[in-house]
């Protein structure tokens, strides 16, 4: 059963599990596979900072702030396509349509 505190992107087997601030002060975005770990992206490396918002439930950032799931997860498949650590890019699954 998925927990309440993650919203499941369609077009892959990542799930958003909301934001937060690292030691440092820098936006982060959450993100996990399925039976895994939560793993932080920074807002600044990853997406347009406009978009960051502190939020405790996952599903408020997209309907509270209009963010659209499969704009966040295009971005995220891209980061960590690019960027994401050995582990990470051996989690991503992508389904196609």
């Amino acid at each position: 059963m998925a927990n309440s505190k993650e919203v499941r992107l369609e077009n892959s087997n990542l799930r958003f599990c909301g934001t937060k601030m690292d030691t440092n002060g820098n936006g982060c975005y959450l993100f996990k596979y399925p039976n895994s770990r939560v793993f932080s992206i920074q807002a600044h490396n990853f997406w347009n900072g406009s978009h960051f918002r502190l939020v405790k439930d996952p599903a408020a950032f997209f309907s509270k702030y209009g963010v659209k799931p499969a704009d966040l997860e295009k971005e995220a498949i891209g980061y960590i396509s690019v960027f994401g650590s050995k582990k990470q890019k051996e989690g991503l699954k992508i389904f196609k349509k």
